[in-house]
Parts: C-alpha cells; structure tokens; sequence
C-alpha cells in the first residue's frame, strides 16, 4: 500500500514548511535500497557548522526544527493509520547519527531527546489545518509520485499558511553508513518507544470524542 508511505512523506513536507525548512523535492518512489518515499531540504549554507557542545542558538534552533520534521514522517503515518515502526527506521538511524548527538549526549539523553522531538511533531500534525495539508500532499503523491519542491510547498501553504520562516534554508539528509553496536542498540530502544506511543495512541484515541 502507498497510502502510508504517502502520509509519511507528506509529514516531513508539511512539518518542514511550517518549520521554515526549504523543500526541494518529495516522492513515493522505490530506491535502490529497498526503501520507498524521499523527501529533501536544501542546506542551509556555509553558516551552519555546529560542534558538539558548542552549539549557538541559531544552529541548536535549525537542529531542533530539523529533529522536528523528522519525527514528522511517523507522526503523520500513525495519524493516518497503523504506523510501520519499521518503515520509519531511516528517520530514526538518521536522526541518531547525524543531529540528536548535537543535542544530547548520552544513549538515555538521546532517547528522551528523541521522544521530545516526535511530542513537537505531533501536535504539530494533529493541528487541523496541518493535518488537511498532509492530506492535500499525501494526496497529491498518489496521483503523481512526485512534486517538485515548490509544487509540494505551494499545496502546503495553501492549507496550513506561512510557514514560521527565520531560517534562510535547512538540511539535506546525509547520506548513511553502517551503524555501530550501541547505535544500533539506540535505534532499537527508539523504535520500540515508538512503538508504544503509537499503541497508546490507538487506545486513547477510541475514547476521545469526535
């Protein structure tokens, strides 16, 4: 089913724009990989070259809002449906390895770090002229495969605005290496937090009212 892979991107393009992050480009497409959905921010330029433990507030804020759009992909999905915990491996091997290490510095740290990022997430996504982007985006995916980054940031801010801007640009996703041991470990601790945020999700959710 491409619906969920759908969402997944179309959270990342939503949560980005609305976090000022520069899309260039979305797609349901498979990959060389096995993996299925992208979606690309531009770097933000020569400005950014944080250090652990020496961050400034511009650069702690552009890893913050890059964590942010992130956790966004599994936010939206769970949203929309059953999330796939593993699906959403990429964001969270990303995310550990390339930018919750700014932030925190311990495999604890990390994790709660990361629990943080995707609460931010969600009540991003649950926001109703967020979530009726996401679907517009989602939407627009299935029929296309693919939008340009302005074709997808312009459904976007039709439906949820201005985005909060600020930034002069984001990130593009790094390219991945293999995993160590304890990164991995950290990976599979994430997931299952995941995992049991999006089941308690689904419990609370047959009590809430319409």
């Amino acid at each position: 089913m491409l619906a969920p892979i759908a969402y997944h991107e179309a959270g990342h393009v939503v949560v980005g724009h609305l976090l000022g992050l520069q899309l260039l480009d979305t797609d349901i497409l498979p990959d060389d990989e096995g993996g299925r959905g992208h979606t690309h921010f531009a770097h933000p330029g020569s400005w950014f070259q944080p250090q652990r433990g020496r961050l400034d507030a511009r650069e702690r804020d552009l890893i913050e809002r890059v964590l942010t759009t992130f956790m966004a992909g599994f936010a939206a999905e769970s949203r929309h449906g059953e999330a796939d915990v593993e699906g959403s491996g990429y964001d969270l091997d990303q995310s550990l390895r390339e930018w919750v290490g700014y932030v925190a510095g311990t495999p604890h740290g990390r994790e709660a770090a990361l629990r943080g990022f995707l609460e931010r997430a969600v009540s991003i996504v649950e926001g109703s002229q967020a979530w009726a982007a996401i679907e517009a985006v989602a939407a627009a995916l299935l029929a296309e495969e693919q939008l340009s980054g302005s074709a997808a940031a312009q459904i976007a801010q039709q439906y949820s605005g201005h985005s909060v801007g600020g930034l002069g640009g984001s990130i593009h996703l790094l390219e991945r290496g293999p995993l160590g041991p304890s990164e991995k470990q950290e990976v599979l601790d994430a997931r299952r937090a995941f995992s049991r945020r999006g089941r308690e999700d689904r419990d609370l959710g047959s009590t809430r009212p319409g």
